[in-house]
């Protein structure tokens, strides 16, 4: 039988990646309506957004099989929450700047393109993490 440590241990990760999975998952429910806001009357913005993250997804998903072969579980999960956190929260933080920017379209454009970065890593560790 396991001890009440690592029971502990194993609780305490499984719930950190719930919240972070429930939080993903809200992010990419709300960044859509975030984006019609922002560019009112266009779906183009969001529609680049989801193409571009579920395209690079698919490209780089073989390296997180990989991860996941190679690497022990809890470090990986432990990795992928703290990595996954860190992105969604600069993808928000890139999304709040965007409101400051509201019709600069060269800046609002590179702002897209940050956020979708952020958004693929963070998406990406949450898959791992999430498949660890």
């Amino acid at each position: 039988l396991p001890s009440s440590r690592s029971q502990g241990v194993y609780w305490r990760v499984c719930s950190l990646e719930f919240i972070g999975a429930f939080g993903d998952r809200m992010w990419l429910f709300a960044i859509p309506i975030l984006f019609e806001e922002i560019w009112p009357g266009t779906l183009l913005p969001v529609a680049v957004y989801n193409f571009v993250l579920y395209l690079l997804l698919i490209i780089i998903m073989p390296l997180g099989g990989t991860l996941i072969d190679r690497q022990p579980r809890m470090k990986l999960m432990t990795m992928a929450i703290i990595i996954d956190n860190i992105f969604v929260s600069l993808a928000s933080a890139l999304t709040l700047m965007t409101s400051f920017y509201i019709g600069n379209d060269d800046v609002l454009w590179f702002l897209l393109a940050a956020v979708i970065l952020c958004s693929v890593v963070a998406q990406f560790f949450a898959d791992v993490g999430t498949n660890a």
